[in-house]
């Protein structure tokens, strides 16, 4: 496909996109507040003791929420200090969330 071939927008999305976008950010604030309650939850879990996790700094560092190009959308939670691989955590977070009213959340851990 050459550059003639795709589309233009009719109008700029970047302002009208930011005001509904700014909008969210009380609830990504409140989404990652919850997940970082459920990071405090999870010490005391015993299968997510046996996850790799850096319990000193583990817990959550943000919010987002998405939309690709092939249209699907969701809210993911960013978790560090905790292995990608941490099957363990990322059940007890995402249940936690579906808990406290957040169901569906995507669950990302990094170190």
């Amino acid at each position: 496909m050459t550059t003639s071939e795709h589309s233009e927008p009719d109008k700029p999305l970047a302002v009208p996109l930011g005001d509904q976008l700014g909008a969210l950010v009380p609830h990504l604030q409140s989404l990652r507040q919850c997940a970082d309650s459920a990071c405090d939850a999870a010490w005391h879990d015993e299968s997510c003791k046996a996850d790799a996790v850096n319990w000193g700094d583990f817990g959550c560092v943000g919010a987002e929420a998405y939309v690709t190009e092939d249209g699907t959308h969701g809210l993911r939670v960013l978790i560090e200090e905790a292995d990608p691989g941490c099957v363990n955590v990322h059940n007890f977070v995402r249940d936690y969330l579906t808990e406290h009213g957040w169901p569906g959340v995507d669950v990302v851990t990094e170190w």
